[in-house]
């Protein structure tokens, strides 16, 4: 398990984890990690199109809290992601670049 806690915008903190089969557990120092998108998601909440600042290349998966996928696009869209037709509640936005790095970000659809 990674946690990551922002420290002032790009910078963040990371701390690992690593668990055992028996269930004892370690922790790894705390490091300071630069990341150097910043992505924004707006407007939130969003009532028709969604979109992603700050990134050009990747793909996204819009996710309920339920777990189910409404929609994977292979590319971030330029006039942002259609969400006129998903029912009001809370989303995933999951952003998948091609180096196997996530980012997420929660957004409501009113």
């Amino acid at each position: 398990m990674v946690k990551l806690g922002s420290i002032s915008g790009k910078l963040k903190r990371m701390e690992m984890r690593m668990v055992d089969k028996d269930g004892s557990f370690s922790l790894s120092g705390i490091k300071s990690v630069k990341f150097e998108q910043t992505i924004s998601v707006y407007p939130n909440p969003v009532s028709d199109r969604l979109i992603i600042a700050g990134v050009t290349k990747g793909r996204v998966e819009v996710i309920g809290t339920s777990g189910m996928v409404y929609q994977k696009l292979s590319k971030i869209p330029a006039d942002g992601i259609n969400m006129s037709q998903l029912p009001k509640g809370v989303y995933i936005i999951k952003i998948l670049y091609s180096g196997g790095a996530t980012e997420i970000k929660k957004v409501v659809k009113e």
